[in-house]
């Protein structure tokens, strides 16, 4: 069984403490195919304390996901959920 495990955190702004409703980690195959991996919402004290915003408590997710069945060569991404609107953003 091949896992992929992450566990981070993300803002759409820190400076506005814009924490997104959900994230959704996204491999993309070489067609284009997304295949969306659900996270859970983790504290980030160590987040907030850096940037002294308590807001940005709530910026952490994680996933652990069993990625077996894929083949090939995929790009990760994370798909945001803000309200009704999904946002695409490529990962670093």
């Amino acid at each position: 069984m091949l896992h992929l495990n992450i566990h981070d955190w993300l803002a759409a702004s820190v400076e506005h403490a814009d924490v997104p409703d959900t994230v959704y980690l996204v491999l993309a195959d070489s067609e284009g195919k997304r295949f969306f991996i659900d996270t859970k919402r983790t504290q980030r004290p160590d987040v907030r304390a850096h940037f002294n915003k308590i807001s940005l408590a709530s910026t952490g997710y994680a996933s652990v996901a069993d990625v077996s069945s894929l083949k090939g060569h995929y790009s990760l991404e994370f798909g945001v959920l803000k309200g009704r609107r999904t946002l695409f953003m490529p990962s670093i």
